[in-house]
């Protein structure tokens, strides 16, 4: 439901897509994020990271995103050099999030790439 009220239509979200547990396509079906959920990103975000790059690769999707349904932390690809934290775009809670949290969320909002 919150990549529908982002902007993504129904049919461009597919659970379970090619070992990614989401991923989100463009109009022209090509991939442009991968989400990899695990239970929680506390003792999981190692683990996380290496299989939302690997899927991320794999696909040519551009973001990352991680995901325990309540943190969500957003990476891009195209920014930073070759290390993870290099390619950081933020971070928010939905259960704490806050007004700037919405830039960061903007990321994967459809439409502003």
């Amino acid at each position: 439901l919150l990549l529908m009220q982002l902007g993504h239509q129904e049919q461009r979200i597919s659970f379970r897509a090619r070992q990614v547990d989401i991923l989100i396509t463009e109009e022209n079906g090509e991939p442009l994020a991968v989400i990899e959920v695990k239970r929680t990103l506390d003792s999981d975000r190692d683990q996380a990271r290496r299989q939302g790059f690997d899927y991320a690769n794999g696909t040519g999707a551009r973001f990352v995103v991680l995901s325990d349904s309540d943190l969500y932390e957003i990476y891009d690809q195209d920014k930073g050099g070759r290390d993870y934290d290099s390619k950081f775009c933020g971070k928010f809670r939905l259960t704490r999030f806050s007004p700037e949290d919405g830039a960061i969320l903007n990321i994967l909002r459809a439409g502003l790439r």
